[in-house]
């Protein structure tokens, strides 16, 4: 009685062995080959959208140092470029430095300077003007005189070499200027 169904059980098996080889001899389908490349480059889409997912939730420091103040607490969310701590930089620190226009004239970019941090009054460190400012960062409110011209101040950023690191962040210096 099993006879008569298992035959036509073999003889579908058969059949759709056959129709599978015959698939496989022909090759894939353009359509089917066009299918999986387009799931392939979702699924890599998706890959990468999750990496830069992840990348934004692992803070950086811009500089080498130590962190002396966070201003995160558990739980917060923070904006791309937000600030959440502050670095003490290990290395070269620089002071900065606001000059009258009249005084321009007196720093150049390269030039070395003496340093003379203030908690530290008889050492004297070596310092290289890294950055003039193009805009003056103190304007007064109505620019009208020559008076009022001359308290235009811009920003001077000196760099010091300090090996020895007698220099805190936040620390105050004097600028040797020439």
């Amino acid at each position: 009685v099993t006879l008569p169904h298992e035959t036509a059980a073999a003889r579908a098996a058969f059949d759709a062995a056959q129709n599978a080889y015959r698939s496989l001899a022909a090759g894939a389908r353009p359509d089917v080959v066009r299918q999986a490349a387009a799931a392939l480059a979702a699924a890599r889409s998706g890959v990468a959208d999750a990496q830069a997912r992840l990348d934004d939730t692992i803070v950086r420091a811009p500089a080498d140092g130590v962190v002396s103040a966070s201003n995160l607490h558990v739980g917060d969310l923070v904006a791309p470029g937000a600030s959440v701590a502050t670095i003490d930089e290990d290395g070269e620190p620089y002071v900065r430095i606001y000059l009258p226009q009249s005084m321009l004239e007196r720093v150049h970019l390269g030039e070395r300077l003496g340093v003379h941090p203030d908690s530290q009054p008889s050492v004297t460190l070596a310092g290289n003007v890294e950055q003039i400012d193009a805009q003056a960062q103190f304007t007064p409110q109505s620019v009208q005189t020559a008076e009022d011209r001359a308290t235009l101040s811009f920003g001077v950023k000196v760099r010091i070499h300090d090996r020895d690191h007698p220099v805190h962040g936040g620390t105050t210096a004097t600028v040797a200027l020439p």
